[in-house]
């Protein structure tokens, strides 16, 4: 039976609540994909650029070795990006990480290493960590031009200014060499600690970085000093020389203790990089002894590579890469790393580096920013 309208049962009304979620970007920060990652034969610490595009000599331990890098998207299967090549001559097994130039010496650690030819190499290190030696090396005929095996302490760096390398080693010493003929040019014992890098600013002015955060200027064709920067409050890790035509731009500074202005003759002066395992990164005018800005992270930074003529990236202990820019001073972006302590950073392009590991671990990092 129908029930009239007016008998009906009341209907209770019901009351619906709708939740708004608001989206909020993801506090994690960005990290590579897992497809990136690769394991190589050699414990590469280190990595050095090569004349020719697309290649990259890696060292550590006992050996060093010539590599190619792929451009495209990571191999499918072995997820391989770094692969053994030889300068000029492309491998036809990129699969295959073992590297078709490669030198190893059982007898010496190799700490450092230049391409001063497309098969020639100086190389650097120590022997039964006592003794320092330095060596030109030759692909082509798989001999040594010349090395001296017995130097007074390991060698820690290195640096090419023209025809004459200059290293520095473990108790503070800098030595320069005829790279073509091996002979001491002279010797010099300005920093007190290790030597840990050093970077050639202009053919009349380098600079080397020690233990205890100084950084020393120098005249290359005597080795006497020129000047000297010792805000670091811990050792450097890296110094590194930006373009000096496309130096950062010269906005106030922003960081404080900077400089508070900056000329636009600036940008005409070579523009140096240091990273301190103070955590800080700093600009600096070597040539007119000036500190620009820096930046101040939270953790001590391991290593730095430059992308470009105003940003680098840095890696902290914390198993993250952090993006700056410093003509802002700022951090543009922070990455997770997949390895967990990075030994040496190497920009493949302005928006790709790759993160090494002591152990032979390497990481291929796209930077979004």
């Amino acid at each position: 039976m129908l029930l009239p309208m007016c008998c009906a049962p009341a209907i209770k009304p019901v009351c619906v609540f709708v939740a708004i979620v608001l989206l909020r970007p993801p506090t994690s920060m960005p990290r590579a994909d897992e497809g990136w990652l690769q394991t190589l034969d050699i414990p590469a610490a280190g990595a050095v650029a090569c004349e020719s595009a697309n290649e990259i000599w890696l060292h550590g331990g006992h050996s060093v070795g010539h590599f190619g890098f792929l451009e495209g998207p990571v191999r499918q299967g072995n997820r391989t990006f770094l692969h053994r090549s030889s300068p000029h001559v492309q491998s036809s097994d990129p699969t295959n990480t073992a590297p078709y130039l490669h030198l190893e010496l059982a007898d010496s650690l190799i700490a450092a290493v230049a391409q001063i030819a497309p098969h020639t190499l100086l190389v650097a290190g120590s022997q039964d960590h006592e003794f320092g030696w330095l060596g030109r090396y030759n692909f082509s005929t798989g001999a040594f031009a010349w090395r001296h095996s017995e130097l007074k302490r390991p060698i820690t760096s290195l640096a090419m200014f023209g025809e004459r390398v200059i290293v520095g080693n473990d108790a503070g010493d800098l030595l320069a060499f005829d790279a073509a003929t091996g002979e001491l040019q002279w010797e010099q014992a300005p920093h007190a600690k290790m030597v840990t890098s050093l970077v050639r600013v202009t053919e009349t002015l380098g600079a080397s970085g020690d233990w205890t955060g100084k950084i020393l200027l120098w005249d290359p064709s005597t080795g006497k000093p020129r000047g000297d920067f010792q805000q670091h409050r811990d050792r450097i890790v890296w110094l590194a020389l930006l373009s000096p035509a496309t130096s950062p731009a010269t906005s106030p500074a922003t960081s404080p203790g900077a400089s508070k202005s900056l000329q636009s003759s600036d940008s005409n002066s070579p523009s140096m990089v240091s990273a301190s395992r103070d955590g800080t990164v700093r600009l600096w005018y070597p040539e007119q002894r000036r500190l620009v800005r820096f930046v101040q992270l939270d953790q001590p930074i391991t290593a730095l590579a430059t992308l470009s003529a105003t940003q680098v990236v840095v890696a902290t202990n914390d198993a993250r890469l952090h993006h700056i820019d410093l003509g802002q001073a700022k951090v543009l972006a922070t990455y997770a790393c997949q390895i967990d302590f990075v030994t040496q950073l190497f920009a493949l392009q302005p928006t790709r580096v790759l993160a090494l590991q002591g152990n032979g671990r390497a990481e291929r990092i796209e930077l979004t920013q």
